[in-house]
C-alpha cells in the first residue's frame, strides 16, 4: 500500500492512495485526482484516470 501526496512505483500491486499515482505497471486499486499506469491490470478511481493499455470505459 502507498499513502501519500505523490506516489510513483514502477510495479504497483495492491491499494495507491494520494492526490497524483504514477506507475508503469499496476495491478490493484489508483484512487486520487490523477492516476496514471502504462499497464492496467484492476481499477482506478478520481478525476482524472489514464492507462495506457486500457480499454475505454465509463466513468464511476
Amino acid at each position: 500500500m502507498q499513502l501519500g501526496g505523490g506516489n510513483y512505483a514502477e510495479s504497483m500491486r495492491g491499494v495507491q492512495i494520494g492526490l497524483a499515482n504514477i506507475t508503469d505497471e499496476a495491478s490493484g486499486v489508483q484512487i486520487g485526482v490523477f492516476n496514471h499506469a502504462k499497464r492496467l491490470h484492476g481499477l482506478q478511481i478520481g478525476l482524472l484516470n489514464h492507462a495506457e493499455d486500457g480499454v475505454p470505459s465509463e466513468c464511476l
